[in-house]
């Protein structure tokens, strides 16, 4: 029995063909750009669906033998792509980091309150969520709003494309701020301050819902047989915390992609004043009765690309010509390359617990000795800084975390793991999988269609644990006065745009 993950994100998709002993065969992955221009930021919604068909294809030529039985996605959240009953795709999906959406959800806090908003959803209320991305298309591009019959998020877009019909996770749909995490159903009361039907979106489900199969004509065109049942998924961090067994209290998933995020999990829903404001998500799990919560920085491996492609040119190419991997030479050239650089990794605003859309990115302490290692190492410091500056938030609420298991593209960085374990405090332990998202969407099939009796059985088939990183106690000294310093950047920052609003 095989099951296909497949993996779509901000940066690229992936697909993977696991099979119930926790075998993987084939995986392929398709990188694309996001579209930037004036502020609004877009993911071509036909470029996209054009890779998640060519990595599930690649998958599959790559798993001869293999009959995949069951299909399931992750996804990144809040951006929405417009489709007409027929499956044909309509616009571009915003991401979250566009800048539409302000005055939406204005509009819908002065209605409805902000905190009465955030106690229903778990969220802060905030632009990037799907809602304000639908209402601003509702008021500026009329026409497409009416021809829409559905906006869905990639991982329900997926399921509606190879089933045509429209379920999407409980743990994605909290990504809207339209969805009652405790209740578990769309709100009346938000969509009604929007204006929204609720026929709009997909209708709510548990992950491990079996929705369908894959349409005949789809199954010929992606290589599948016919019969393949379609399995509702996950937000992408949830699927990363099934795929790398975080399935208790007290463990958390350290998700180094893209987005830096970090997911613990608990048995309750926690959500009160502080985490409204300070943007910790409350978020159902794909466990039933979890909860999980997301600490992150939008600058995570989005940071390390901008860094590639804008200060490593030189380095790039040579890179290239010897066949060597970049990323593994800038590692080599950081280790010994301490310095007193710090780097705020706002680049593109501030997440929890600042939820501050106008913070920008600060490099300092540059000098005529200054080297680009020392200015790479410094931006693996700012990003671990800034989320252990997320852990002692979550312990001041009562999320106490003893443990993390690292995966995602930086969790390849064996400079970057031994260094976050110092600067947490915290043991991590390496995935010797880079696949937790496709692998947390096997586990999500394999559950479902009963080759395991639960999503912690085959958690513990698929996971498999490579190097555990230990704090290093003569680090502990030189990071915690380096954290301190790293503590008032961002007061810094905000003084500066403080006088210059005045």
């Amino acid at each position: 029995m095989a099951f296909l993950g497949v993996d779509i994100g901000t940066g690229g998709c992936k697909a993977t063909v696991c099979d119930e002993c926790g075998c993987l065969y084939g995986s392929a992955y398709k990188e694309y750009d996001i579209i930037r221009r004036q502020g609004r930021h877009e993911l071509d919604s036909r470029e996209v669906w054009d890779s998640i068909c060519q990595v599930i294809r690649q998958a599959v030529e790559k798993s001869p033998g293999k009959r995949v039985e069951a299909i399931c996605a992750s996804s990144l959240g809040e951006a929405a792509v417009p489709v007409d009953e027929r499956r044909e795709i309509l616009g571009n999906a915003m991401v979250y980091t566009d800048c539409r959406g302000q005055d939406e959800v204005q509009s819908i806090c002065d209605a409805v309150g902000k905190l009465r908003v955030g106690k229903i959803t778990g969220v802060n209320p905030n632009r990037i969520f799907t809602i304000n991305k639908v209402l601003w298309t509702k008021k500026h591009e009329p026409a497409l709003y009416e021809k829409a019959y559905k906006f869905l998020q990639f991982e329900d877009f997926l399921t509606f494309m190879l089933t045509g019909q429209a379920y999407i996770s409980y743990s994605l749909a909290s990504r809207t701020m339209a969805f009652d995490v405790v209740h578990k159903c769309w709100s009346q009361e938000i969509l009604s301050a929007a204006g929204i039907p609720s026929s709009k979106f997909s209708t709510p489900c548990a992950s491990g819902t079996i929705v369908g199969e894959v349409l005949p004509e789809m199954a010929q065109t992606l290589g599948l047989p016919d019969g393949v049942k379609v399995v509702v998924g996950a937000q992408d961090q949830i699927c990363a915390a099934v795929g790398a067994g975080i399935l208790e209290n007290g463990m958390a998933v350290d998700g180094m992609g893209s987005t830096h995020c970090i997911t613990p999990v608990f048995d309750r829903p926690l959500i009160s004043d502080f985490t409204i404001n300070a943007g910790y998500a409350c978020c159902p799990h794909a466990v039933d009765g979890m909860y999980a919560t997301y600490a992150y920085t939008f600058s995570g491996g989005n940071l390390l690309r901008w860094f590639r492609d804008t200060l490593a040119g030189r380095e790039r190419e040579t890179c290239e010509k010897s066949g060597a991997n970049l990323y593994q030479y800038l590692d080599r050239q950081a280790k010994t390359a301490q310095s007193e650089l710090l780097v705020l990794p706002h680049f593109t605003g501030g997440g929890p617990p600042y939820m501050d859309d106008d913070s920008r990115g600060m490099l300092y302490g540059l000098s005529l000795n200054t080297t680009l290692p020392q200015i790479y190492r410094a931006f693996l410091e700012g990003i671990s800084f800034e989320m252990r500056h997320n852990l002692e938030a979550l312990a001041r609420i009562g999320i106490e975390i003893h443990m993390l298991r690292a995966c995602g593209g930086g969790a390849n960085s064996k400079i970057w793991l031994q260094m976050q374990s110092d600067i947490f405090g915290l043991p991590i332990e390496q995935l010797r999988t880079k696949e937790a998202g496709t692998v947390g969407c096997a586990i999500i099939c394999g559950t479902a269609l009963g080759a395991f009796k639960n999503l912690r059985e085959g958690a513990s088939v698929y996971l498999d644990i490579g190097k555990k990183y230990l704090p290093n106690p003569t680090s502990k000294a030189y990071y915690q006065e380096k954290y301190a310093r790293f503590l008032r950047l961002y007061e810094a920052g905000r003084q500066i745009r403080s006088a210059e609003a005045h």
